[in-house]
């Protein structure tokens, strides 16, 4: 009785220090309506004030968190998955759309400054594709 006891704590220890990040799975593989397996976003405006959002599908289920530096808000898991899967799926660019083209539709997407020192993207789209898109201003 004792071990059962003891095997159970552990497996509920185990599993509350788990990736944090990780989405819970339940039901958002079929809410998933967007191009991406993968989704890095990172936008320098100042040293002090970025903002970051990072979206992975994996075998797992998917990873979300958003760190904007701006609105000081931290989001991870489901709450980062909730924010973000909407943007996501208003975004309509694909690996031939040219560079300019997709920064400007992710600044609007996400509502933010186009007024960046740095933009950096890197998506994986679903079918496989790896893109990057880099600007420095």
């Amino acid at each position: 009785m004792k071990k059962l006891l003891l095997l159970t704590i552990l497996s509920v220890f185990l599993v509350a220090c788990g990736d944090k990040e990780q989405v819970d799975n339940g039901n958002n593989t079929a809410t998933l309506n967007h191009n991406f397996a993968e989704f890095n976003l990172d936008i320098d405006y100042s040293p002090t004030e970025k903002y970051e959002a990072s979206f992975e599908k994996d075998v797992d289920g998917f990873e979300a968190s958003i760190e904007d530096q701006i609105n000081n808000e931290k989001l991870h898991g489901n709450e980062a998955y909730d924010k973000l899967n909407p943007i996501l799926e208003k975004l309509t660019f694909d690996a031939t759309t040219p560079n300019e083209q997709v920064i400007e539709e992710v600044l609007s997407a996400f509502g933010l400054n186009p007024n960046y020192i740095e933009f950096e993207l890197d998506v994986l789209f679903s079918d496989g594709t790896p893109k990057e898109y880099r600007l420095i201003k």
